[in-house]
């Protein structure tokens, strides 16, 4: 990806974030089912025009502070990402940015 490829995407994820906010599960709310529903719900914003389709599932995991995700696209690519309920939104969108590189690096072109 090249360096405005890259600003495009980060900006997606967060306006992504932004717009999910209030579908964000509270803290009592928190656990691994509603953490993937909400990365797949943000996920369906950042791609609804692309044709490509994200799942996200939780895996098994002592409970603590984070919460491990398996974001599979078009049920092939995956990648692990530790979803941190406590996080702001400036570092979610990094953190998701960071994980989602390893499967789109050339592959994306998302509309502003």
């Amino acid at each position: 990806m090249n360096i405005n490829d890259v600003n495009i995407f980060r900006l997606s994820i967060a306006v992504a974030i932004e717009c999910s906010l209030q579908d964000r599960p509270q803290d009592q709310d928190f656990n691994p089912q509603s953490a993937a529903q909400y990365i797949e719900n943000v996920l369906g914003i950042v791609f609804a025009n692309s044709g490509r389709n994200y799942d996200v599932v939780p895996l098994p995991y002592p409970v603590c502070s984070k919460i491990p995700l398996i974001i599979t696209c078009d049920g092939v690519d995956q990648c692990l990402f530790w979803f941190y309920p406590h996080a702001k939104q400036g570092m979610l969108t990094y953190m998701l940015e960071d994980a989602l590189y390893s499967i789109e690096c050339e592959n994306i072109r998302v509309p502003a």
